[in-house]
């Protein structure tokens, strides 16, 4: 009987070693995944080269680390076990505040001074925005920079005890004041809540969020509108919620949590959501809007503030959550930069407290080199290039060149109108 007992136990153990290998080859129960910044990893091919150099070996180790079978249970009830018992996170990412709060670390390292950006290079990038906010205007377009601000600095009640600011006035004050004293056109949303904070029932800041809450976004995006309105000198779409529906979207408004992998969550991960749309009945000509942004963006984004504009084009970077976005983590690109800066009217480069060490992230560099080459032609360009689209076809003689000449391409007739439209519209340049 013992021998028999014995046995089972041996079975048992011996399944429950191969339990993980089978979950992970199979996926026979659904787990979770892992919330996770860090990217796939990819192994190499089965050959001899990479099997004598070890680095198949090294690189299947390290997948198999990260993708066994229910790691991401195991990671979960690993970290709620250490929150119950030790109030630990296990995030390095994300510093518990008081009252629930939650707060990303960079946010509190900028809040506090740490590591400080030398004010001459402060000072040269905000220069070289100037440099940009010209060639910009001589094209008939704008640049607009945008201090999305920091949950830090908006709610320093809810930090943990002892937090405190080290360096004062730290890189968000160096940076606003010398765009401010270069003439660039600014808008500072640490100033705007502030000043809005004991009259409003709206809580802009998401409590285990990372920015704004829908509510928060909606008020930026108020804002935002009203000053690109002010700088084109024209009117402009505004956002605003739909009085005639009483249904509500539901918002998630937890990224700060959701890094923590925790079995449970400390509360409802959705915030209602005001559906908004755009007022935009009598706007003849929506403006067209290039943004450069950390994650501070994508709140205004999901509320839809890209309703508002003719051409909403939007490059994030720094972030997982921006990968999904056209420029992802992906190094400046000469032709697509090149294709933006004509297309829009207004250039905006938007970032948090922590994102201004990166502020821009190659662009006002690459940007000035385009412009100065002459690559990137003015908007009246596009004007008359759309002025003799439209003329080419009212024209006999003009349509019978077109036509010969499509032919002998081998290209529509539509086709052949733009080429001669930007031929003709290049020579008027020179």
């Amino acid at each position: 009987m013992d021998m028999m007992n014995e046995k089972k136990l041996y079975y048992l153990l011996l399944a429950l070693l191969f339990t993980p290998w089978i979950q992970g080859s199979f996926q026979l129960i659904h787990e979770k995944p892992i919330y996770s910044d860090l990217a796939t990893l990819a192994v190499p091919t089965l050959n001899e080269n990479n099997w004598l150099s070890g680095r198949y070996q090294y690189h299947r180790e390290r997948s198999l680390h990260r993708e066994f079978g229910f790691r991401p249970s195991f990671v979960r009830f690993h970290n709620q076990l250490d929150c119950w018992i030790f109030n630990r996170f296990n995030a390095h990412s994300v510093v518990r505040g008081r009252q629930g709060y939650l707060f990303a670390t960079e946010d509190v390292e900028a809040y506090q001074g740490k590591n400080p950006i030398e004010s001459d290079s402060i000072a040269n990038r905000m220069q070289r925005a100037a440099e940009i906010r010209d060639l910009l205007r001589d094209r008939g377009k704008d640049l607009l920079i945008v201090f999305a601000g920091s949950k830090a600095r908006y709610s320093p009640e809810h930090l943990p005890e002892g937090t405190g600011q080290i360096n004062s006035p730290g890189n968000y004050a160096h940076t606003l004041k010398i765009a401010q004293d270069l003439g660039l056109e600014c808008i500072d949303f640490n100033t705007f809540f502030h000043l809005i904070k004991d009259s409003t029932r709206c809580v802009p800041v998401s409590k285990r969020g990372h920015l704004w809450t829908p509510c928060g976004a909606g008020l930026a995006a108020d804002s935002l509108l009203r000053c690109i309105q002010r700088m084109l000198g024209r009117e402009v779409p505004h956002l605003r919620t739909k009085r005639s529906e009483i249904a509500r979207t539901l918002f998630e408004d937890n990224d700060l949590e959701k890094q923590l992998n925790l079995i449970f969550p400390f509360g409802d991960d959705q915030s209602v959501c005001p559906p908004y749309e755009c007022g935009s009945e009598k706007i003849i000509q929506p403006p067209n809007v290039f943004v450069l942004s950390d994650a501070s963006y994508l709140t205004l984004v999901r509320i839809g503030i890209g309703q508002c504009f003719g051409r909403h084009s939007h490059w994030c970077y720094a972030v997982p959550e921006c990968s999904k976005y056209p420029a992802g983590l992906g190094r400046m690109n000469n032709e697509k930069l090149v294709r933006e800066l004509e297309s829009c009217e207004l250039v905006m480069v938007m970032a948090t407290d922590a994102g201004l060490a990166e502020l821009g992230w190659g662009f006002f560099e690459s940007a000035g080199a385009l412009l100065r080459s002459g690559k990137v032609r003015p908007a009246e360009f596009w004007n008359k290039v759309q002025a003799l689209v439209e003329y080419i076809p009212s024209d006999s003689t003009w349509m019978k060149h077109i036509r010969e000449k499509a032919l002998q391409k081998g290209i529509s007739t539509d086709s052949a109108i733009i080429e001669d439209a930007i031929w003709i519209s290049e020579q008027e340049l020179k």
